[in-house]
């Protein structure tokens, strides 16, 4: 939506797929294999077919809209019904991958049912705990969504990147953490808005989803590719 989705698809460009090449963009994008991203360094191949491309920017396109609007119900359809969805307040970069995982273990993981909830609960609930404090992060729905959801307008994000990152504080633990499948897409304010705080308030908004290859038992074709939201990672300057 906006400027959000042509990024994406100057982002994936069909066949071998150059990611992240946004318009103003002069660094050189990175690519990575079929069987997943491994880093969120140098380079990365992303063979994918039209049919997965579109997949992938329709899921993220509504992922994006449910979030802006708190739309639970819808955000809930794109839940991936098995894994459920985690939302990390941080991307925790400055820690090992393990150390990582043992972080988002500790998060409560939600399914479908209860992030379409959501909207219906105006209790307090931990989310986690405020980076360089170590305080629980006790919100309402409400006012995490403020916090560490919906912070700016991420629709029109500046910088988009796919299954790597653009941000001063690159996480390259996604694949580590969430598995070989997993697919990101990074929508970002890399230089933050205030000049006088030389951009330690920049801000991004990853969205995690466990990429699905449909094949035809029969043939043994890809049919299709389907993507369900796994975890919603705010990322920010870190004490």
């Amino acid at each position: 939506m906006r400027r959000l989705m042509p990024h994406i698809l100057t982002s994936l460009v069909v066949g071998t797929v150059f990611v992240g090449a946004l318009a103003g963009c002069a660094d050189s994008a990175p690519t990575t294999s079929t069987s997943g991203p491994t880093s969120n360094a140098a380079t990365s191949d992303l063979e994918v077919s039209d049919a997965s491309t579109a997949a992938l920017e329709g899921a993220v396109e509504r992922v994006l809209v449910a979030l802006r609007d708190r739309d639970h119900a819808t955000l809930a359809e794109l839940v991936d019904p098995d894994e459920g969805v985690v939302f990390l307040p941080y991307s925790y970069s400055s820690y090992a991958p393990d150390v990582t995982a043992q972080i988002v273990d500790a998060h409560d993981r939600m399914s479908p049912e209860e992030v379409g909830r959501l909207g219906t609960s105006g209790t307090t609930r931990v989310w986690g705990t405020y980076e360089g404090r170590g305080d629980p992060i006790e919100l309402t729905v409400d006012d995490y969504w403020v916090r560490f959801v919906w912070d700016r307008d991420y629709l029109d994000a500046p910088s988009v990147a796919v299954d790597h990152s653009r941000v001063p504080s690159a996480w390259a633990g996604i694949p580590d953490v969430f598995g070989p499948t997993a697919r990101w897409v990074e929508c970002a304010f890399p230089d933050g808005e205030d000049p006088d705080v030389g951009g330690l308030d920049w801000s991004a908004l990853n969205l995690v989803f466990r990429e699905t290859v449909q094949i035809d038992p029969a043939t043994g074709t890809v049919v299709g590719t389907t993507y369900g939201l796994i975890a919603v990672i705010h990322g920010e300057h870190e004490v």
